[in-house]
Order: C-alpha cells, then sequence, then structure tokens
C-alpha cells in the first residue's frame, strides 16, 4: 500500500495562475505514482472567484 502525501496550495486571488498550477500538480503527482496524492487548497480570504473555480473544475482537489 502506497502511503499518502499531501501538497497544499495557498491561495490569494490567485484565480489566473490556478489553471495551470493545480493541473501541473495533479499531472506530476499521478504520474510520480510514489504515493497517493491530495492537493489541498486554502484560500486566505481571496476576493476573487478562484476557490469557486476549483471547485467546478477540479473536483478532486
Amino acid at each position: 500500500m502506497k502511503p499518502t502525501c499531501a501538497v497544499i496550495v495557498l491561495n490569494y486571488n490567485g484565480r489566473g495562475l490556478l489553471s495551470q498550477f493545480l493541473e501541473s500538480v495533479v499531472v506530476a503527482a499521478d504520474s510520480a505514482r510514489v504515493c497517493h496524492t491530495r492537493v489541498i487548497v486554502l484560500d486566505n480570504t481571496s476576493t476573487d472567484d478562484g476557490i469557486q473555480w476549483v471547485k467546478t473544475h477540479m473536483r478532486t482537489v
């Protein structure tokens, strides 16, 4: 059984960067196959729609 790893991303009004960044993190984690990876996004009271975008488009995060 593989161990679980966590990638924690701190976000503050980073909607413009989240798409490309999170997709690359998920691809890298899947291809590494060293551990079962959870990607966690923590939002720091953003005023943009970044977290809503994550909830809609990156359901595994």
